[in-house]
């Protein structure tokens, strides 16, 4: 957990890591041990991003070492393995988020997750707002219950909250005909929605299987690997679960990935880095 509050805290308050020297630029301040009370010694400076970058990737990898690969809807090793593809894509480390995203893809799989056979059954909806328990795509999630709040992701983008979020067909029109993933939007007093967050008490989906195919797809493609399948092969995964054709080998491109990706990932809080 740590680890990966550190990697969201130096994204929102540090510069990304390709904007000028990690090494140099100031990050956010590195805290290992419990504070109890402020003091001079407790008001810590910022680390750099660099050193908060590595202290993220050493607790992930303290994780996925120490903990085990099924622990209920707790942290387990699988969750580790995707947070680590994910920061080092972020860094562009290319190799090693193939390998990561390839080792919770294998774990995953191995330990009974797997992509729902809709898209939609990724973001449940009851009739009635309920808890509803993870989904077998879920690696990370965080748990809503009547008792302890609820999914703000439905108070902005949902109509049936404040609906502050509403789609543009500009967005709309990056999807392909035939695409499943647009049945999931839906009108209401003249704005278009999407439908990812429509139960009030939804578990908010931090780490999904989906992404570390795009995740794996990507760096093999970028780096002209095949690290635990060809790009192809996974980008086609993530396009067969939403009834799209195959692309072939020479038809993939980089442009196509990412597009994937923004298409399969929208609204889900990483367009912003």
């Amino acid at each position: 957990i740590r680890g990966a509050c550190l990697f969201d805290l130096v994204r929102m308050f540090g510069k990304a890591w390709n904007d000028g020297n990690p090494s140099t630029n100031p990050g956010v301040p590195i805290v290992l041990t419990a504070t109890t009370i402020i003091t001079g010694e407790s008001q810590l400076p910022r680390n750099t991003v660099a050193e908060v970058y590595a202290q993220a990737i050493k607790d992930l990898k303290d994780a996925e070492a120490l903990l085990p690969a099924e622990n209920g809807f707790f942290a387990n090793s699988v969750a580790a393995s995707a947070m680590l593809a994910r920061i080092y894509l972020q860094q562009g480390d290319y190799e090693n988020a193939a390998n990561s995203a390839n080792k919770a893809i294998t774990d995953a799989l191995d330990n009974g997750y797997g992509l729902n056979a809709k898209y939609a059954d990724e973001f449940p909806n009851p009739s009635s707002p309920a808890p509803v328990p993870n989904t077998p795509e879920d690696l990370f999630a965080m748990q809503v219950t009547t008792s302890s709040g609820t999914n703000v992701f439905q108070e902005f983008y949902s109509a049936n909250g404040r609906g502050d979020i509403a789609i543009s067909d500009k967005h709309l029109d990056l999807y392909e005909p035939g695409d499943d993933r647009l049945n999931l939007f839906y009108t209401s007093g003249g704005s278009t929605y999407t439908g990812k967050f429509e139960n009030l008490y939804g578990n908010v989906h931090i780490l999904r299987l989906a992404e570390m195919y795009l995740v794996r797809a990507e760096a093999n493609f970028r780096m002209g690997t095949s690290i635990g399948a060809d790009p192809v092969d996974d980008i086609n995964t993530i396009r067969n679960r939403v009834n799209l054709p195959d692309y072939t080998s020479g038809e993939l491109t980089l442009d196509k990935i990412l597009l994937e990706r923004k298409l399969e990932l929208a609204f889900e809080g990483f367009t912003l880095h």
